[in-house]
């Protein structure tokens, strides 16, 4: 069985065994950072993600993107592509964005300020609706 929270199962004994050692004041950081993960506060994907998305120029390209019953179509300087909605297995909406999941883990995000009006905005809930397979 594939272990999803393997720094939340790690952390808190980090931190208790540099308690127990008598090293507290390294004990803290990891016993808080073992708070954080439990309750999910900030998970450590979201954190990974945004460093690889500030260590890779490729990601602060500029994407058009194209959404249409066929599905999602991208283009940047050195990428064009169309993925097929039967890739994706669910999505969800949030104030700011539309996040599509095609995996564990695996999002494409779309930020809802790349559609220029709020026509534009319910065309895609609406294609979205209709082709991805489980909306949350």
């Amino acid at each position: 069985m594939e272990d999803d929270q393997p720094c939340g199962r790690r952390t808190p004994v980090v931190g208790v065994g540099f308690f127990a050692a008598g090293l507290r004041a390294w004990a803290v950081p990891w016993l808080v950072l073992a708070a954080v993960e439990w309750f999910d506060l900030l998970p450590l994907s979201v954190l990974i993600a945004y460093i690889e998305y500030k260590r890779n120029p490729k990601y602060r390209e500029q994407y058009d993107l194209g959404l249409s019953p066929d599905g999602l179509s991208f283009r940047t300087s050195t990428v064009s592509s169309v993925l097929k909605w039967s890739l994706y297995s669910s999505f969800w909406e949030t104030n700011r964005a539309f996040v599509l999941s095609y995996g564990r883990g695996i999002p494409t995000v779309i930020p809802k300020a790349a559609f220029a009006t709020p026509a534009d905005l319910d065309a895609a809930r609406t294609i979205l609706q209709a082709a991805v397979v489980a909306p949350r």
